[in-house]
C-alpha cells in the first residue's frame, strides 16, 4: 500500500498530457498527409484547412501545458506557460464560429435614410 502513495502522480499526469498532445499532433499530420496523397492535392493546401489546424493546435497546447507542468525551474515554467497561453488564445481564435450577418428589413432601411 505504501508503494501507491510514493508514486509522483503530478509528474505522471503532466507527462501523460504532453504525450497525449504529441500523439494528437502526429495523428493530425499523418492523416492529412494521407488525405493529400489520396486526393492528389498539394500538402500546403491540405495543411491550410481548419480540419488540420484545430487538432494540430490542440496537440501543441497539450504539449506546452504538459511540459509547463513537468519542469522544475520557475523560469522555464513561465516560458512554457506563456507559450501555452499564446497557443490557447490562437486555438480559441481559430475555433470561433462566424455567424451570418442579418439583413436589414425594408422598414429599417427607410427609417435609417
Amino acid at each position: 500500500m505504501n508503494e501507491f502513495v510514493e508514486i509522483p502522480w503530478l509528474k505522471v499526469f503532466s507527462n501523460f498530457i504532453w504525450i497525449l498532445g504529441a500523439s494528437i499532433t502526429l495523428a493530425a499530420l499523418s492523416y492529412h498527409e494521407f488525405l493529400a496523397y489520396m486526393r492528389k492535392e498539394k500538402r500546403i493546401n491540405v495543411f491550410k484547412k481548419k480540419s488540420f489546424k484545430r487538432p494540430f493546435l490542440l496537440g501543441l497546447v497539450l504539449i506546452a501545458a504538459g511540459i509547463s507542468a513537468s519542469v522544475n525551474k520557475p523560469f522555464q515554467a513561465a516560458i512554457t506557460g506563456s507559450v501555452s497561453l499564446f497557443l490557447v488564445i490562437w486555438f480559441l481564435k481559430l475555433s470561433k464560429i462566424k455567424l451570418p450577418k442579418l439583413r436589414k428589413s425594408k422598414i429599417e432601411n427607410k427609417l435609417n435614410s
